[in-house]
């Protein structure tokens, strides 16, 4: 009798739901996070609750915890928890598909506690979102965590490597004659996290555009980079432009403050030399992740300088400033995005020679080179994708408003292209031709991007 009797209530306990609570020592995970509260009784239920819990702990660092289950009342569960030992982190172990380039010590600077400190799970999966973000740093895996040797936690995270850095080459023709640029971007280098950037531009005129860029990240152990640049560009034939700068860059996850100084000399071909010293402040936020069709995310710029003009008649004050922005947002094969910026000459007497250039298949495509030269400038290049992958094919309008040294322009070229990877290259061919001349001003473009 008494054995039917037990039966039965075994019957109509694992039919009704039961509420589970959670008591014990501090820190305790909440049921309803957990995912049952309530929960129908069955072996299979009480099993998953403890794994739960026990899971719940060793993420937070208690691998020591230990879980016990009775009822309170027909309806109640308890759950008695004893979290254990908090145990520090122990060391970090990065598993790669191949041997790993990137020096260790390069990817653990951005996670918030080091070996011998007490387990953080918010300072690791901060830091799984700042190796996302990191340019050579292709995927992040998932974190496995693992109890070492010295009983504490081993956090084990799988990545892979994007390449060192890429070599780009860049050609536009019109039917006529080809114009061309190059680019090293090293952004890794010798594993260091270091970024080295040099390219070269050919011009109509025979002229040559050069550019230098090296960044040191992390300068005294804290997310603090410095940044030099310099510049020849060459507006037109015997006119020669030179341009030094020094930053210092603030990282805090995706958005990055700067400030430095800068020099720039004017060497035109019937005056005396021209020169500009200014101070630069700059402000840029990069928030997306990476989706399989690239990257999904907004990346906002905002660039201003000001300084003192010289030359052998006269000084005087010059502000200038920029903002660019350049999003992508995917919603199946469809995707939506563009650049659009806008700036320049904010007060004060400008310079010919310092002028932004416009024209070409970084602004207008279907435009010549260098076509205008701008005092300020709207420019919004809208493009609309399709494609399930990072092999895309796209249609693109670029449209501007340019206030020139003689008047306004209102450029506008759209077109065609496609993306995507090929072997080691990653390729984007296009069309395009001005709406001002039509299709007889149609220019192809090519660029071939391959990893180092």
């Amino acid at each position: 009798m008494r054995k039917s009797i037990g039966c039965i209530l075994l019957v109509v306990l694992s039919a009704a739901a039961v509420t589970v609570s959670i008591e014990g020592n501090p820190p305790l995970p909440d049921s309803a996070e957990l995912l049952f509260d309530p929960i129908v009784l069955s072996d299979s239920s009480i099993a998953y609750i403890q794994e739960s819990v026990l899971q719940w702990y060793l993420y937070e660092g208690y691998p020591f915890a230990s879980v016990s289950c009775f009822f309170s009342s027909l309806d109640t569960l308890i759950v008695h928890t004893v979290p254990g030992r908090h145990t520090e982190l122990e060391r970090v172990v990065f598993m790669t598909d191949d041997s790993l380039f990137t020096q260790p010590e390069v990817l653990t600077r951005y996670l918030e506690m080091k070996p011998g400190d007490l387990w953080n799970p918010d300072a690791s999966a901060d830091w799984h979102s700042e190796l996302e973000r990191l340019a050579f740093i292709e995927s992040v895996g998932e974190s496995e965590l693992f109890l070492g040797e010295m009983g504490n936690m081993v956090l084990v995270q799988h990545l892979t490597e994007a390449p060192a850095g890429t070599f780009m080459a860049s050609f536009g023709y019109d039917g006529s004659e080809i114009n061309g640029e190059g680019e090293i971007d090293i952004v890794n280098l010798l594993g260091t996290g270091r970024e080295l950037e040099i390219s070269g531009r050919s011009l109509t005129w025979g002229g040559f555009d050069a550019a230098f860029k090296y960044r040191e990240p992390w300068l005294f152990d804290i997310p603090l980079a410095a940044e030099v640049q310099f510049e020849q560009t060459t507006p037109e034939s015997a006119w020669v432009n030179r341009e030094g700068e020094l930053s210092f860059i603030w990282s805090m996850g995706v958005l990055d403050v700067s400030a430095g100084t800068g020099i720039w000399l004017g060497y035109p071909p019937d005056t005396d030399r021209q020169k500009y010293t200014y101070g630069t402040a700059g402000i840029r936020l990069n928030p997306g992740r990476r989706v399989p069709q690239g990257w999904q995310g907004v990346d906002i710029h905002i660039q201003s300088q000001t300084g003192r003009t010289e030359d052998s008649d006269s000084t005087g004050t010059l502000s200038i400033g920029g903002i660019t922005i350049d999003g992508h947002w995917f919603y199946g094969i469809l995707g939506l995005g563009g650049e659009l910026f806008t700036g320049g000459v904010v007060s004060g007497e400008w310079y010919e020679g310092m002028l932004e250039r416009f024209g070409g298949q970084s602004t207008f495509r279907g435009y010549p080179d260098d076509t205008f030269t701008a005092i300020r400038y709207l420019i919004a290049r809208p493009e609309v994708s399709f494609g399930e992958t990072t092999t895309r094919a796209y249609i693109f309008t670029d449209i501007g408003v340019l206030k020139t040294p003689e008047e306004t322009r209102h450029p506008v070229g759209c077109g065609i292209g496609l993306r995507g990877d090929a072997g080691m290259l990653h390729i984007d061919i296009s069309a395009g031709f001005s709406l001002d001349e039509g299709l007889d001003s149609a220019r192809l473009y090519l660029t071939a991007r391959a990893g180092l």
